[in-house]
């Protein structure tokens, strides 16, 4: 029984194994994951600014409006110029307001730096704070743009609950409409800016002394500045007054519309998940259609990522996963092709060594053959020379045999040698006008003593045939050896039949026998090298050459062979060859 501890360290090894070997591609992935995550810092800027201005203008809490005025233009509500008429005037002013019955009046100025923190001013302070619809901003004698911390850029992203001063006005607005902050103190959240200037209802003093807009004012929230500063603060949405931020930051609490950022910790595991697909990608498809699926990917993260921007407020980063996904591309573009240039290399070296032992065959097999075809030769010539002689007929039967027997010999190597010129490439067509049916009488002649060993006839049915250009020895050694298989293989007393036509491009040769046949499954490798049927491989003597170089020679000529059989009731070859 295997125990726990080997099962453990064999599945381990595996494991160690396997990192091993892929280390190139977990080396590249771990490089393009870090990569992809500092980009992550460039997305916090760049990547959520030209959302905005991709977007332009969105809907926007209609309830909040803004009047904007001088502090001069405060004594128009006062007949006396100096400061008591300054308080006076902007009593007045309140009041003017106050007709048209608005939900809330927000001061978001500093009131005693306005009035100089006089003692009136006080009082007026006093009696403004026991105003149920109106809210003062806690005093500051910093100036407003201390209130709105920009980034390392200048520009104005987010907004932090503290106990700076308008954080206190909208801490007071939302317990005046009795509704809660939706998120806790010391908290920074991004603010979803509605548009740029002027998406709010803005309001000069001009248009509130007229009385034009005290319709409007009903029921609304009123933000008044009477700054003496000028406060245009850069945003991603260009330049807003210190009115307008306010508008936005109470749009976001009142709505719930503040942008929630994706954490850090799902930014790393989408960037990790993202680098093991496209990393799959390449190495799984071409390099074109890894690039189109690529594109694919990246223009659906960033479309998913526009629409949970509009849609949820939901932002997640664009830039990084871009840009990880054509870090991958580029990277493994030239992993693949180092690979790729490795692989040619050792192919070459092998298609060398190949070459190298092919030739040494070549050169062994045209040695073995041409010093084996002498004494074949030697033995033929003895033969005949004892066969001359007045001997026993026993003794003529048996060098009939040896005589036999050296004459399938050099058939044989006559076949290695053809097949090492075939395999060399050396054989080159020796193109004359030739008569078919003359080659095939040729064969037929020649094969009739082999033939009659077996009482077999063989009929020829020829069709007068124009002359054709083809290489006359490598035809008669195609028909040549395809009538001797027949010969070979066909059961005694049968008869072969031998037919040439002529169709309208092409010349048509069949040889028919009665013999055993060729199964389907043997049909399939029947012209391959060296291959001889399972069923009479020995029965009759032969290399395995014979049909292949058939094949090999008739294609040569730009024809081909075809066979039809069925076990037990022969074979039809067929060669079709060009005019």
């Amino acid at each position: 029984m295997v125990s726990f501890g080997h099962l453990f360290y064999s599945r381990l090894r595996k494991v160690l194994l396997w990192f091993w070997r892929s280390r190139a591609v977990l080396f590249r992935l771990l490089f393009c994951w870090i990569l992809a995550c500092v980009f992550l810092y460039f997305d916090e800027s760049h990547n959520y600014d030209w959302r905005f201005t991709l977007r332009g203008k969105q809907s926007h809490f209609n309830d909040i409006v803004s009047i904007e005025i001088r502090s001069d233009q405060i004594l128009h509500f006062s007949n006396d110029q100096k400061l008591v008429g300054l308080n006076q005037g902007f009593r007045n002013l309140i009041q003017h307001i106050q007709n048209s019955q608005p939900q809330l009046i927000l001061f978001n100025f500093d009131f005693e730096n306005l009035f100089f923190g006089s003692t009136p001013a006080k009082k007026l302070k006093q009696e403004f704070s026991n105003t149920r619809n109106i809210i003062l901003r806690s005093g500051s004698k910093s100036h407003p743009q201390s209130f709105y911390p920009s980034g390392s850029d200048g520009v104005f992203r987010s907004y932090k609950k503290d106990f700076q001063p308008t954080s206190l006005l909208v801490d007071q607005t939302l317990k005046k409409l009795d509704r809660k902050s939706r998120f806790p103190s010391r908290e920074s959240r991004l603010i979803n800016f509605r548009g740029p200037a002027n998406t709010f209802q803005i309001f000069s003093f001009n248009e509130l002394i007229s009385g034009q807009i005290d319709y409007f004012l009903k029921d609304k929230i009123i933000i008044l500045d009477v700054s003496p500063y000028s406060l245009n603060l850069q945003t991603p949405v260009g330049a807003l007054s210190n009115n307008e931020i306010l508008a936005n930051i109470l749009d976001n609490e009142l709505l719930n519309r503040w942008i929630s950022r994706s954490n850090l910790q799902f930014n790393f595991i989408f960037l990790g998940l993202l680098s093991v697909l496209g990393i799959a990608i390449m190495l799984v498809y071409p390099h074109f259609f890894s690039l189109v699926i690529i594109g694919w990917v990246a223009t659906a993260i960033i479309s998913l990522s526009i629409w949970l921007f509009d849609s949820f407020n939901i932002w997640i980063p664009v830039l990084s996963p871009t840009l990880l996904l054509l870090i991958v591309y580029i990277i493994f573009i030239g992993y693949q092709l180092s690979l790729i240039e490795n692989q040619t290399w050792r192919l070459e070296q092998e298609r060398k060594y190949l070459l190298e032992v092919e030739e040494l065959k070549n050169n062994f097999v045209s040695l073995i053959s041409h010093d084996l075809k002498t004494p074949i030769a030697k033995i033929q010539a003895i033969v005949d020379h004892i066969k001359t002689k007045n001997i026993d007929s026993e003794i003529k039967i048996d060098l009939e045999s040896i005589k036999n027997e050296s004459s399938e010999l050099h058939r044989y190597i006559q076949s290695i040698l053809k097949i090492t010129r075939v395999e060399s490439k050396d054989i080159k067509l020796n193109i004359e006008p030739t008569d078919i049916n003359k080659i095939i009488k040729s064969v037929v002649e020649q094969l009739k003593p082999l033939a009659d060993t077996k009482n077999i006839s063989i009929s020829v049915d020829l069709e007068p045939l124009f002359l054709i250009d083809v290489d006359k020895t490598l035809i008669f050694e195609v028909i040549l050896n395809i009538l001797e298989n027949a010969i070979k293989y066909s059961y005694n007393d049968e008869i072969i039949t031998v037919r040439s036509r002529e169709t309208d491009n092409t010349i048509l040769l069949s040889f028919e026998d009665h013999g055993p046949g060729i199964t389907q499954e043997e049909q399939l490798n029947v012209f391959k090298k060296f291959h001889r049927g399972k069923d009479h491989s020995f029965d009759s003597k032969g290399s395995g050459l014979g049909l292949y170089l058939v094949k090999y020679f008739v294609e040569l000529h730009g024809g081909r062979v075809s066979l039809e059989s069925e076990a037990k009731k022969g074979s039809t070859f067929t060669i079709s060859l060009p005019l």
